[in-house]
């Protein structure tokens, strides 16, 4: 009987833990988080599509490992220490490789949010800071394309997450005096969020280089910024 009732109070457990997961995964991946107004549905698609892939994801790998960590915790208190150790050890296991081995697909999908989301100005930048650094890889795709409406925010959000290969890009938009004062403001500002010996270095020579003509929109721009880094 002791053993039944054992076995009944881990499912229960396992059964609680799973729809608090997906309650939690489905939170986090809700396309409401990403479409607050009125857009097109193709974009309500993509966006959808990427926040589904997400959910699979982090269900997958959250409920996985965790599942699997709770019974290495339940053999070693009951039953044989080893056993709960190896458990607990590819739950670990589990939940660091799945990130590895998923991580593309995810730095994809949050890429694609970013890119057809609607939402306030102040929220644009979530996608890039649940992506993390792996989507500094596509952010340069924006960077670099000259028409791109997300240049702005592709920017931003490389200083954001403080990808390092942007900074030489990032600082030769600063320097280019055929970029707008807005662009060449943000890279100001990229710069100083990487926070990199770097990327400091070459924004304090931005600022003891001036041209009293051709960058003071730059300097007005800085100074009346409300996206200065705290």
């Amino acid at each position: 009987m002791k053993g039944i009732s054992k076995n009944i109070l881990l499912i229960t457990l396992l059964a609680l833990v799973n729809l608090a997961i997906f309650l939690f995964c489905k939170l986090l991946t809700d396309e409401g988080n990403y479409i607050w107004y009125n857009t097109t549905q193709e974009r309500k698609i993509l966006v959808s599509a990427a926040c589904i892939d997400l959910m699979r994801i982090q269900y997958f790998i959250y409920a996985n490992s965790i599942n699997i960590f709770l019974l290495g915790i339940y053999f070693g208190y009951y039953y044989k220490k080893r056993m709960g150790f190896i458990l607990v050890f590819i739950g670990l296991t589990v939940y660091f490789g799945g990130n590895k081995l998923f991580e593309k697909n995810i730095y994809e999908d949050y890429y694609i949010i970013f890119q057809n989301q609607k939402v306030s100005e102040d929220f644009v930048l979530e996608p890039v800071k649940s992506g993390g650094k792996g989507i500094g890889l596509y952010l340069m795709t924006d960077i670099n394309n000259p028409r791109s409406p997300l240049r702005k925010d592709a920017i931003k959000g490389v200083g954001l997450i403080k990808y390092e290969p942007a900074i030489e890009t990032i600082n030769n938009l600063l320097h280019d005096l055929n970029e707008s004062q807005e662009i060449r403001g943000e890279a100001y500002f990229a710069l100083l969020k990487m926070n990199t010996e770097k990327s400091a270095s070459y924004a304090r020579i931005f600022i003891g280089s001036i041209h009293p003509i051709a960058d003071q929109g730059v300097i007005e721009y800085i100074e009346k910024s409300n996206n200065r880094p705290q």
